[in-house]
């Protein structure tokens, strides 16, 4: 059963967190995450009102937890998956946000608020992109105070699970998954070779069913991947592929000038044959 914090909306929960993580920060005794209404007072009190919101709220339920954060009018986005003029805005304000957090933390430690510079400084110790989510002008970090083992070799998906809407409620249970892509001059060639090399990786994956290109009639550098899953267990699973890992990373890199990834669930199919 999902908790709920009033005023927030919940982003993501992970589940035994003590199996899949370690470095917890911590204040005495206690896990830093357990002293989340202290933190929040300090925030309050010494951050600017445009960051305050950085840190997602926890809500420990035995040995899961679930982050809450500001509520959303779109989908929310990994900034790992963001990539182009995207990334570079949402990128640009996390560094705004340590930066500013950073400043924060020596002024208190010139003012000999030790305590306080603390917990802020424990916070902000590990910041994983794979955490940080994007949406409204917005960052927020969800699980922070902690990090990930290196040798947790469960998918991504099956650790961190994402809890917001999506755009379309499902009804059924195959899921699309739609990345739109327009490619840098003179790299439609490199990105058709890469795609190609994924061709046979893909077929393989667990919840596969089939997937289509199309591309734009006004703009041939804009092109729609459509890949349809069993579920979004499936697409999880596939977005940890280390093969599909490095081919994104290629892209945001050096491919992409631009890109947007949306999973969408079919309300009803027609169908009409002659």
């Amino acid at each position: 059963m999902k908790s709920i914090v009033l005023g927030k909306m919940i982003l993501c929960s992970i589940e035994k967190y003590n199996t899949y993580f370690g470095s917890f920060q911590t204040i005495g005794s206690d896990y830093l995450i357990s002293r989340y209404n202290s933190l929040k007072d300090i925030v309050n009190h010494n951050i600017d009102a445009q960051y305050r919101h950085f840190l997602a709220e926890p809500v420990v339920k035995s040995s899961n937890i679930d982050w809450h954060a500001a509520p959303y009018s779109t989908p929310p986005q990994l900034l790992s998956e963001l990539a182009g003029e995207q990334f570079e805005e949402y990128n640009q304000i996390k560094n705004e946000t340590i930066n500013h957090y950073r400043i924060t933390i020596m002024e208190l430690k010139k003012k000999y608020k030790t305590n306080d510079a603390e917990y802020l400084e424990k916070a902000i110790e590990f910041i994983d992109d794979r955490f940080v989510y994007c949406y409204d002008g917005l960052i927020v970090l969800c699980v922070w105070g902690m990090k990930l083992k290196e040798n947790v070799k469960e998918n991504f998906g099956v650790i961190v699970k994402t809890m917001y809407k999506k755009d379309v409620l499902s009804t059924t249970d195959a899921i699309d998954k739609e990345p739109q892509v327009i490619i840098k001059k003179d790299f439609m060639n490199t990105y058709l070779v890469m795609a190609a090399n994924l061709k046979n990786e893909i077929a393989k994956a667990k919840g596969f069913i089939r997937s289509e290109r199309f591309s734009s009639i006004k703009n041939e550098r804009k092109l729609l991947s459509l890949s349809v899953w069993e579920n979004e267990e499936a697409i999880n699973e596939w977005h940890n592929n280390s093969e599909h890992i490095k081919a994104q990373q290629e892209g945001r890199n050096s491919i992409f000038e631009s890109y947007t990834i949306t999973t969408t669930s079919a309300i009803r199919s027609y169908t009409k044959t002659m």
